[in-house]
């Protein structure tokens, strides 16, 4: 790593991991931004679908992404980048098609508020690879955001390293096991989201929290129209009453919402994606 960049991991800015090769936008003061790929370092034949190396099969992978497992090595890129260097917990990695309505004290105090290692984003569908006999995830009070959503996490150190930890454990990562019936088959399914997923529940043990609330995060995807609202000059989500700090337009339509952020966010609003204009299909193409 370069020593410009270590000394920046070093400080004592709120640190943002996006694991993408995509151009974004300057952030805030407050908030530093580490960006990067790994497959610009590592050799992912293996990895990859319709390889003649590869170690799984093209069944195996969600039809709809080539970079399905690019993706899934996002937490062994994060656990890399910030091994050795001082950072100030706790930190954020976060998928880019993201916009941020926060300052870099009020997430941390959200973040606290919590009082998890690790907080995890939530929506109101299970996907993917839903397992039909069973669903663990525990009923919330309405609005009803219970599922584990990969775009948005929030975590100490050892929070990351826990979940790490349950990674390293499974042997066809990042190909992780599907469920049948609340137990885990001999089936398995490479997908970043399907991969955390299946660590939550392969480790009980595992100390995280749902953001239930859409204190820190919102995913858009399930969220109508009439529930976002401006209010003091940012989004909020009626609901639960929240301005939540991170708004992230998860799946095709509900990119659609952003037109309504880009109405009530704040002028001072971080949105992460570069694009050359306000729009939802220039500030949001189909990226990796």
């Amino acid at each position: 790593m370069p020593e410009a960049e270590r000394t920046a991991l070093n400080s004592d800015a709120f640190h943002v991991f996006l694991h993408t090769n995509r151009p974004i936008r300057t952030p805030p003061n407050d908030i530093h931004v580490s960006t990067g790929w790994w497959a610009q370092t590592h050799d992912m034949r293996p990895f990859e679908k319709g390889t003649r190396n590869s170690k799984f099969s093209r069944d195996e992978f969600p039809y709809h992404s080539k970079f399905a497992s690019h993706q899934a090595f996002k937490y062994q890129w994060l656990s890399k980048l910030s091994s050795g260097a001082t950072l100030r917990e706790p930190w954020m990695l976060m998928d880019t098609d993201t916009v941020v309505q926060c300052s870099a004290v009020e997430l941390r105090a959200r973040f606290a508020a919590l009082g998890s290692p690790l907080v995890v984003g939530g929506e109101f569908q299970w996907w993917p690879k839903r397992d039909r006999q069973h669903d663990p995830w525990k009923v919330q009070a309405p609005p009803g955001i219970r599922y584990p959503n990969s775009g948005m996490l929030m975590g100490t150190r050892q929070g990351f390293a826990n979940l790490e930890a349950t990674f390293l454990s499974m042997p066809r990562y990042p190909c992780c096991a599907k469920f049948a019936g609340g137990r885990p088959t001999g089936h398995c399914h490479i997908d970043d989201q399907h991969c955390l997923q299946a660590a939550l529940l392969l480790n009980l043990s595992l100390p995280w929290v749902i953001d239930s609330s859409a204190s820190l995060f919102l995913n858009l995807l399930g969220v109508s129209k009439d529930e976002i609202e401006s209010r003091d000059g940012r989004c909020y989500y009626k609901p639960t009453g929240r301005a939540p700090c991170v708004l992230h337009s998860n799946g095709k339509m509900a990119k659609l919402k952003m037109s309504q952020i880009f109405e009530c966010m704040p002028a001072n609003a971080w949105v992460v994606p570069a694009g050359s204009n306000m729009t939802a299909s220039a500030l949001f193409p189909a990226t990796h």
